[in-house]
């Protein structure tokens, strides 16, 4: 067998993660997490896949990028569950990683490895590119993105949106393009709970800071608390290479204030219903 039967290109914003599986078996098995096929590009980063056996109890933290350590050669996430060592001159590594990450939900926390990859492939290009947790709506080839953190209704606008082109429910990418007046949103691999994602990008036409509420309703949204809301939401552009600092969460405010200067942003008051839709096609149709 040859190692490209064991190697998963997974696109992510047209950067491509190569991942080394272990076996043919196991790469398959990502390739239908991800409800992918592997990319035929060559590979920004390229990672080999360790699987460690040995079982091990864990609690799983708010975030992998606060638990991130160095070593000699690399960095030790939540207690050596995840080993990396990582070359950036090359973008070549090593990912060891405890095979309980590779079991249903739990391979979301995995996932957050293949942020950080992402954003070290960005760095090969000087990438204007943001991953950040948002559901991703294209109608008629118009981008709408829907910002809220957990429990503000991102899945239920994703499972309200089927008759549009759902890009994503938990994680999408927003890129400057210097070429265009427009930001551009770019579809993800990674998992939220809506599982008919679909591949894809467009401008983004708007963005929707979401709300709970009594009725429908768009309405206009305060500037600076726009500014605080966005980047908390972004996931923050640490590469392998790096380590979360206060620069990072200047970074992240940076980037939420040129989103909001590049395209229109509002508040959506919603009800668990598809309603809101009709708003949204009036005002920007």
């Amino acid at each position: 067998m040859s190692n490209n039967d064991k190697i998963l290109n997974l696109n992510i914003g047209n950067k491509i993660i190569g991942l080394e599986c272990p076996t043919k078996e196991y790469k398959i098995s990502m390739e239908n997490y991800f409800n992918v096929t592997s990319c035929s590009k060559e590979s920004d980063i390229k990672l080999k896949l360790i699987i460690d056996p040995e079982y091990k109890e864990f609690e799983i933290p708010n975030s992998l990028f606060l638990t991130k350590k160095p070593l000699k050669n690399g960095f030790s996430i939540c207690e050596d569950l995840i080993i990396i060592n990582f070359n950036p001159e090359t973008k070549t590594g090593t990912l060891k990683l405890n095979f309980i990450l590779t079991k249903g939900e739990l391979t979301r926390v995995f996932e957050q490895i293949l942020y950080q990859a992402f954003y070290s492939a960005c760095k090969n290009y000087s990438s204007n590119a943001y991953l950040i947790h948002s559901s991703g709506v294209v109608l008629e080839n118009l981008g709408f993105l829907f910002i809220g953190s957990s429990g503000k209704g991102k899945t239920t606008v994703s499972d309200l949106s089927q008759k549009y082109r759902v890009l994503n429910d938990e994680i999408n990418i927003v890129e400057f393009d210097h070429n265009s007046d427009f930001l551009k949103l770019k579809s993800t691999p990674f998992n939220g709970t809506y599982k008919n994602k679909q591949s894809g990008q467009a401008d983004i036409k708007a963005i929707f800071l979401l709300n709970h509420a009594s009725k429908h309703e768009i309405i206009e949204v305060n500037k600076g608390e726009a500014v605080k809301i966005i980047s908390k939401e972004i996931v923050p552009p640490i590469g392998l290479e790096d380590f979360i600092n206060r620069n990072t969460f200047q970074k992240m405010f940076d980037v939420a204030l040129k989103i909001i200067n590049k395209t229109e942003v509002y508040q959506l008051d919603f009800l668990p219903d598809a309603g809101f839709w009709d708003l949204i096609e009036k005002k920007f149709l």
